[in-house]
């Protein structure tokens, strides 16, 4: 399957937190937070993946993990093109965004809440402190 003109704006759409909220639909990039994505069991639309997903042993697995879904498959540099990382590791999810709603989380525990982040790009620094902290959740 090809990438549609209208998948591609899509995707540039949902870089602004308005559209995502209408769409009600996230990006996902990158193998781990992909898997993450897939094992936690949220919709997944569809995937964009190109040949570079197949260089690690856990793309690999992630790509036969994505059979159940419509991907779309694309050449290294057009992913480049439309992704949002500076060196995309071959794959891109169109996902529903999850529900979130207080009475998920569950207490006791440890939070590192996430609210008006200026720079999206320092979320992934945050979760992986939160990781290294030990915390049981990022909200």
């Amino acid at each position: 399957m090809t990438l549609s003109q209208r998948r591609e704006h899509l995707v540039g759409r949902l870089r602004v937190r308005k559209t995502r909220a209408r769409e009600n639909a996230v990006l996902v990039e990158g193998v781990r937070a992909s898997t993450e994505a897939l094992e936690s069991g949220v919709a997944i639309t569809f995937a964009i993946v190109s040949s570079r997903l197949s260089v690690s042993a856990s793309g690999k697995d992630l790509k036969k993990r994505l059979s159940d879904v419509e991907v779309i498959v694309v050449e290294d540099r057009k992913l480049e093109q439309i992704s949002d990382t500076a060196q995309s590791q071959g794959v891109m999810l169109v996902c529903d965004e999850p529900p979130a709603d207080l009475e998920s989380v569950q207490s006791p525990g440890r939070y590192m809440v996430l609210d008006r982040l200026q720079d999206p790009g320092n979320t992934g620094t945050l979760i992986r402190s939160a990781v290294a902290f030990g915390l049981d959740s990022v909200i």
